[in-house]
């Protein structure tokens, strides 16, 4: 047997006080094998001839090699501990910590300069009375950030002179077109009133159609899913439901200035609008001048994603009855599209109207789970 001769390797003897799996051994008793090594704490301290160190301490070499090319480094991770620090590393973490402390405090006094003056030239100078009230209320009652928002726009809108030279929050737009939508009498009601200050309709028209309206699948929409889906590492949360249903909308005919196009009107395609005419000639004796119909549904696609978390509107086309062959088309479509742009899709969610029991939708019933995609081969439906 002779004594295990830890690791001596030199090259590895800037990263032993840093190790604490071991300890540095001086050589006290002047052992032939080494002059000077670092020893693991549970070393066997003797092994075979044939043997230069056990096994326990031949295990060092990892952590040891993982503090050298720590040491070796610039700079470390500033959540580094101290004890894994050398002293130009320490004292260079120090240097950066003083560095950062000035710039917060820097940044501090500029924010606080930059709130005096915006306070200065737009604040709203309020009655002592009112004032008092208020003060009492923020005392007594914790407010959330959306309540505390809504009183202070309440308060700023009061005090304009002329409604246009209000600057609406963004938290308040949402919540004025959240109830526009929900119903516009009572969002009229409510600003005639007085009780409460809202935005006008036509600043709530430029927000809502900051993005022109298009039938069919939403290019924009896709691209951004697309770019938000590539984001998950997870393979799970790259999986989708396509959800759709009908809704019914006013039959009217609308004017967009943007394209000079009537909008209104039911999704027809080339062979779709010939097959109309034909049938509406078969069913008159008389020639009859072709008329568009006015739409008086929408079918609306929506994907919500399995375990992500996303949930979004991706398609819409005008309907006025709904024939399985458009049902076909269009979903099939829309699922092609999603695809494409890396968004998968394993079931389609749908109520039990007849259209979509039929053959519009028969198809996705006959589907093996082991078949494949048919716009990705290499990836099976489920």
């Amino acid at each position: 047997m002779a004594v295990c001769a830890g690791y001596d390797d030199t090259y590895f003897e800037t990263a032993w006080a840093t190790c604490p799996f071991g300890e540095v051994d001086k050589n006290i008793f002047s052992e032939g094998r080494y002059i000077e090594t670092f020893r693991a704490h549970n070393c066997c301290m003797l092994v075979p001839f044939k043997k230069w160190r056990c096994e326990n301490s031949q295990k060092l070499y990892a952590p040891l090699r993982r503090r050298k090319i720590a040491l070796a480094a610039e700079e470390r991770h500033p959540n580094t501990g101290n004890v894994f620090l050398t002293e130009e590393q320490r004292l260079k973490k120090l240097q950066d910590l003083r560095t950062e402390a000035d710039n917060l405090k820097k940044k501090k006094y500029r924010i606080q300069q930059r709130m005096e003056e915006v306070i200065k030239k737009e604040g709203v100078k309020i009655p002592s009375k009112l004032s008092d009230d208020f003060s009492e209320i923020l005392r007594d009652i914790s407010l959330s950030p959306a309540q505390s928002i809504f009183l202070q726009q309440q308060i700023k809108a009061s005090q304009q002179k002329k409604a246009c030279g209000m600057r609406w929050h963004p938290t308040m737009i949402r919540f004025a077109l959240a109830l526009h939508l929900t119903s516009p009498s009572a969002y009229e009601l409510l600003r005639q009133t007085g009780m409460i200050k809202l935005p006008s309709r036509m600043t709530l028209f430029h927000y809502s159609h900051a993005k022109a309206v298009e039938e069919g699948v939403d290019k924009v929409k896709l691209e951004s899913l697309e770019a938000c889906v590539k984001k998950f590492p997870e393979k799970h949360k790259k999986y989708h439901v396509l959800m759709m249903d009908e809704m019914y909308i006013s039959q009217n005919l609308v004017f967009q200035k943007s394209n000079g196009k009537l909008v209104g009107y039911t999704s027809l395609d080339t062979i779709e609008r010939e097959v109309k005419n034909l049938e509406e000639l078969i069913d008159s004796t008389e020639a009859l001048d072709s008329e568009d119909t006015i739409a008086s549904k929408v079918l609306v696609y929506m994907i919500k994603g399995v375990s992500n978390g996303v949930k979004q509107v991706v398609a819409t086309y005008a309907v006025s009855k709904l024939s399985s062959n458009q049902l076909k088309d269009w979903t099939w479509h829309v699922i092609g599209d999603l695809e494409k742009h890396g968004i998968a899709i394993i079931a389609v969610v749908c109520d039990g109207s007849a259209v979509k029991r039929g053959r519009g939708l028969g198809r996705f019933s006959h589907q093996s789970s082991h078949s494949s995609s048919p716009w990705t081969f290499n990836r099976p439906l489920i």
